[in-house]
This record gives structure tokens, C-alpha cells and sequence, in this order.
């Protein structure tokens, strides 16, 4: 990042690789074929503090997740079938993209680690955009709220994080026999702790 009143510039990781990157979504196959290209440019997928002092973003590991893979015969232009491929989980298997929520403490340069499993992302994009999962701040800066949806539509949790120490507990936890899915797509904190939330519809 880089400052807009002295053009410093601050690196706030340094351990991010191919495949297991900071603040990126999963592209999707409607991006690529729009760029035309298997590596599309994408928005940082960070969101600030309501008091500017804090970062929240994910690390999604994709590195041993399956690959899918789509053809376009009739590329615009003519010329040869082009190749896009992106993660794209099957029923059934095992390696899935994973999602690490954490927060970036900007005026101490430090990484805050969110005391969470990661998030199984069952579907391309980013755990922010994608429903049920809704990353977000608290109204103080104190806190964040994030959704974990288990994998089969089992059980979706409601969670909150410290957001100076990432210390995180569930507040909600519904759980089903069979398949559900939440009517929310974003989780709503409002002030004195207190955070709405719509009830799960059932799909039988």
C-alpha cells in the first residue's frame, strides 16, 4: 500500500506465493474469457476499519485444490481454441481452495491472525462476496463478523474476532439434518455488540 500523504510505500506481507496469495479473489471462468486471459486483473479484496486503522482480507491456499477447465472454440478474433482453468471444487473431493480471514494492523506494520479454521470456499470468488460467508467490520473497529458455512449444507456458524488479538468465538450455531441455506448474504453488526440476523431457509 502506499500512503497518499508522503508516497511511502508499505509492504504488509512477505510470505505470499503462487497460489496461496493475499487479498485475491478466485477468478471466475465469466472474467477470464472476458479479459481473455487465465490470470485477470482483479480488486484488491481488502476492506478498511471504520476508523482507517486496520485491514481485513483472507489468504486463500489453492495450491493442491482441483482444476477446472473450460474451452473456447470461437474466441472474438477467430484463431485457435483458447484454454482457461481455474480451482474449481467437485463433489467428493477432498483438496478444497481454503480461505484464512486476518486482519492487517497498519500503523504497527503487524499481522493479526484470525483463531478461526479456514474457510472451505465451495464455489469461485472471494469468502466477502461469496453468501453465506459476509466478512465484515463491527461498527467500533473492534470486532469482525464472519459466517463459516460447512461443507454439504450441513451447519452454518456466526462467528466474532478481536480484532487487535484474534481471539474468535461462534455466537451462533445452527445446525441441520439435511441440506439448508442461509436467506442472508450479509451479516448485519450494529452497535452495543448486538448483531441481526436472518433465519436459516430450510430446503428439504
Amino acid at each position: 500500500m502506499r500512503s497518499v500523504e508522503t508516497g511511502e510505500e508499505i509492504q504488509l506481507s512477505q510470505d505470499g506465493e503462487a497460489l496461496y496469495d493475499y487479498a485475491t479473489l478466485l477468478p471466475s471462468p465469466r472474467e477470464m474469457i472476458r479479459q481473455g486471459t487465465t490470470k485477470p486483473m482483479l480488486p484488491v479484496a481488502a476492506t478498511w476499519s471504520p476508523d482507517s486503522k486496520k485491514l481485513l482480507t483472507y489468504r486463500i491456499d489453492q495450491r493442491k485444490a482441483g482444476r477446472f477447465h473450460w474451452i473456447q472454440f470461437a474466441p472474438p478474433g477467430g484463431g485457435r481454441p483458447l484454454l482457461y482453468s481455474c480451482a474449481y471444487p467437485l463433489p467428493g473431493e477432498i483438496d478444497l481452495p481454503k480461505a484464512e480471514p486476518l486482519i492487517f494492523d497498519v500503523e504497527k506494520r503487524k499481522q493479526i491472525q484470525v483463531d478461526s479454521e479456514s474457510h472451505p470456499m465451495l464455489y469461485y470468488g472471494s469468502p466477502d462476496r461469496i453468501p453465506p460467508y459476509g466478512l465484515c467490520w463491527g461498527e467500533d473497529s473492534q470486532q469482525i463478523y464472519f459466517q463459516l458455512l460447512e461443507r454439504g449444507y450441513n451447519a452454518l456458524k456466526l462467528r466474532v474476532t478481536d480484532a487487535s488479538k484474534g481471539q474468535t468465538r461462534t455466537i451462533v450455531d445452527e445446525r441441520a439434518g439435511h441440506p439448508y441455506m442461509s436467506t442472508v448474504d450479509r451479516i448485519l453488526p450494529h452497535q452495543n455488540n448486538r448483531t441481526n440476523i436472518f433465519p436459516i431457509l430450510n430446503i428439504i
